[in-house]
């Protein structure tokens, strides 16, 4: 990847971010903000993958990639013409008089790690031969893809059932109260995965796995479960405390026993 690549990559994430922060600014809906990263990852994605060349191998990252940016930006933006996204609802509560900058400067930070996502597609695509890993890499996308979709679906049912005040716990969410930010994380494991090279024994294949170490730590400790609980706790109460003994925070695990 050459400087002036990179500088265009940045200069176009920042740039789609930008318009992210304009759109809310205009609609007051931060619900739209992220439709617009997922739109923003899956470009940037492209770009990179078709940097390293037209093949068969950057013509599937790119349709695989397509697919995950479509699917979660119009699922995304559907339910942000609805509702206001509670994360950055609190977080401009919290910085008030300066939202309107503190959220700018927020937006870029997401542009910066939509930028890691795409290089970890670039590095795959650098790849020119495909191995068992490939394979397994295939198989973990696919779940991933297939259960996030399955997670959105279960909590929007869930919603459609317009029960007050009540928790989704049915289903994989059951297991993780936030499953599909764990498929998402699982998303670019895969990703990650697919970049590794055997055969070739290349070293720098190895920072690919960025991208899933920051998807982990972002939505386990940072934008993602953090803030959205805090939420839940405030607007549920004693039904979420609960769920929130027995059911695992990130990765499916087993539910445990209520204490209460």
């Amino acid at each position: 990847m050459t400087i002036q690549f990179f500088m265009f990559l940045t200069a176009t994430a920042f740039f789609i971010m930008s318009i992210a922060w304009f759109l809310e600014r205009k609609t007051s809906r931060s619900g739209y903000i992220d439709a617009v990263w997922a739109i923003n990852v899956g470009l940037l994605s492209l770009i990179a993958i078709f940097y390293v060349g037209a093949t068969f191998r950057s013509t599937i990252l790119a349709l695989i990639i397509s697919f995950w940016s479509f699917r979660l930006s119009s699922y995304l933006w559907k339910r942000g013409s609805i509702k206001d996204d509670p994360r950055y609802e609190a977080l401009k509560t919290q910085w008030g008089k300066n939202a309107s900058l503190q959220l700018f400067i927020f937006l870029q930070i997401q542009a910066f790690c939509a930028i890691i996502l795409s290089c970890s597609l670039l590095l795959s695509a650098q790849k020119h031969t495909i191995d068992f890993l490939d394979i397994l890499a295939a198989i973990i996308i696919i779940i991933a893809l297939m259960g996030e979709a399955l997670a959105d679906k279960q909590l929007n049912d869930f919603r459609n059932m317009g029960i007050r005040n009540g928790v989704c716990n049915n289903g994989l969410w059951k297991y993780s109260r936030h499953p599909n930010y764990f498929f998402e994380f699982l998303f670019w494991c895969g990703i990650a995965l697919s970049a590794i090279n055997l055969n070739e024994g290349s070293p720098i294949s190895i920072l690919a796995f960025a991208a899933p170490i920051m998807m982990y730590l972002l939505l386990r400790y940072a934008s993602g479960i953090p803030p959205l609980e805090a939420y839940m706790l405030q607007t549920r109460g004693e039904v979420f405390a609960e769920y929130q003994q027995t059911t695992s925070p990130f990765f499916p695990l087993p539910p445990k026993e209520s204490k209460r």
